[in-house]
């Protein structure tokens, strides 16, 4: 009986000394600790896609188009690009266009236009509307990279182009620097992202601005349009293919201080081998505790409207381009504003 006693307070003994060794262990810590090991995005055992859910959203935009000035105008053509279906990431449910009359286009990069002819007479201080409303599913995922196992399978999206400057000198110098001693396109393009999010201040710019990765990279900040074109360009210029995407991001009713969009949001696209394209958000790179999501995952909140950067039809515009007749031989001053609300959906 003695011996069982002992035995009793022995295991209280070292039960109580293991809760005090253990008194100021965070378990939260640990346990992400064990997680993050567990779920590398990048430098698992492995590559593998992981589905993690669809979000429903109905969608309206509009674009008003006002003429300012003091002449009438009698013709407006307008090109709009549409929410297209794309396999795994998203779905089209519902669409509806308004003028109901336009040409669909589709371009090579898969991008869906609608190509609008108005033969109306719009006097000074008119407007004229164009709408979208959509029903969308949007898939969410992770992609793990692995160690970028497999072999490349394409080389396109790696040339310079207008706003995606990967030729230029400071922007390939800077390339080099980031990616200096990593061992796979995996590694370098998780460690452009870092560096956005290191040296990156996320600045509102006017209307006016178009972008462009060296400016971005010069003046070390901008919006989301900028922050998608260095990322882009510093990808190309370390030889990682990689696409410029226009589209809209929901946030709900919650701030997003790691995003500071509304609805309209520029991101990338890489290609990694073993894996294809994955989604890369450089905006919400940094030291904001979300930034890890941002990176070869899809929340389900960002919408692709736009692959690339300077499609055609759009002329340098993000989604939309007008032009219009008068019978001057003057400018006349217009307005086009857009506006869009996206409603979270149960299903």
């Amino acid at each position: 009986m003695k011996k069982i006693i002992i035995i009793f307070l022995l295991v209280l003994s070292i039960a109580g000394i293991i809760f005090l060794l253990a008194k100021d262990i965070d378990f939260n810590k640990v346990i992400e600790f064990k997680d993050k090991n567990n779920e590398k995005i990048v430098g698992g055992e492995k590559i593998y896609h992981e589905e993690d859910g669809i979000k429903y959203y109905n969608i309206r935009g509009k674009y008003t188009f006002t003429n300012e000035g003091s002449e009438e105008i009698f013709k407006i053509e307008a090109v709009m690009a549409l929410i297209p279906e794309i396999e795994g990431y998203q779905k089209i449910l519902h669409k509806s266009i308004e003028p109901a009359e336009f040409e669909e286009i589709k371009d090579e990069q898969g991008n869906i236009f609608a190509k609008f002819v108005i033969n109306k007479l719009l006097e000074p201080g008119e407007s004229y509307e164009f709408k979208a409303e959509y029903k969308v599913a949007i898939n969410s995922f992770k992609n793990y990279l692995g160690n970028c196992q497999g072999e490349e399978k394409i080389n396109t999206y790696l040339d310079s182009e207008k706003f995606i400057e990967s030729n230029d000198t400071s922007i390939i110098n800077t390339a080099k620097e980031i990616t200096s001693g990593k061992a796979n396109n995996c590694e370098k393009a998780y460690a452009i992202f870092n560096y956005m999010g290191d040296t990156m201040q996320y600045k509102k710019v006017s209307l006016d601005k178009t972008g462009g990765a060296l400016e971005a990279l010069n003046n070390k900040s901008g919006d989301c349009t900028y922050y998608a074109d260095l990322f882009t360009a510093l990808s190309r210029a370390s030889n990682i293919p990689a696409r410029f995407v226009d589209g809209l991001f929901y946030t709900g009713d919650e701030e997003k201080d790691d995003i500071k969009q509304k609805e309209t949001h520029s991101w990338s696209e890489v290609y990694l081998s073993g894996t294809g394209w994955t989604p890369v958000d450089p905006t919400g790179a940094g030291s904001n505790p979300n930034a890890y999501d941002y990176f070869s995952q899809a929340d389900g909140k960002h919408i692709i409207m736009v692959r690339g950067r300077n499609p055609e039809m759009l002329k340098d515009s993000h989604c939309f381009y007008i032009d219009y007749w008068n019978n001057g031989f003057e400018t006349v001053e217009t307005s086009l504003l857009d506006d869009w609300e996206i409603e979270l959906m149960e299903e």
